[in-house]
């Protein structure tokens, strides 16, 4: 019984903090990330690669950060190190395509 209670637990806490994948329908299948809960932890800035902002079409606004290792991870769009770390990764890639 407390086996089952945990593996519950554990499968609701997966589901809420990975990205969901939906898919819209039009012509061509349209892939938008949501996050369902965010970090407010600040992440290392070494590991990051690259963002994305969740679509309007979430419930949440979020900022999709990929790390260097594939992970996605979801942060608040209103805090300062998130909209910092945004501005850097965007000097970034301007230097990496000049």
């Amino acid at each position: 019984m407390k086996i089952s209670a945990m593996l519950l637990c554990l499968l609701f806490i997966a589901v809420t903090v990975s990205p969901a994948e939906l898919v819209e329908s039009d012509e061509a299948p349209l892939s938008i990330s949501c996050c369902f809960s965010v970090t407010f932890r600040k992440l290392p800035f070494a590991m990051l690669q690259s963002y994305s902002k969740t679509s309007t079409q979430c419930d949440m606004a979020a900022v999709i950060f990929k790390t260097k290792r594939g992970r996605e991870i979801c942060a608040d769009p209103t805090q300062k190190w998130v909209s910092k770390y945004m501005k850097l990764l965007d000097q970034k890639s301007q230097t990496l395509q000049a």
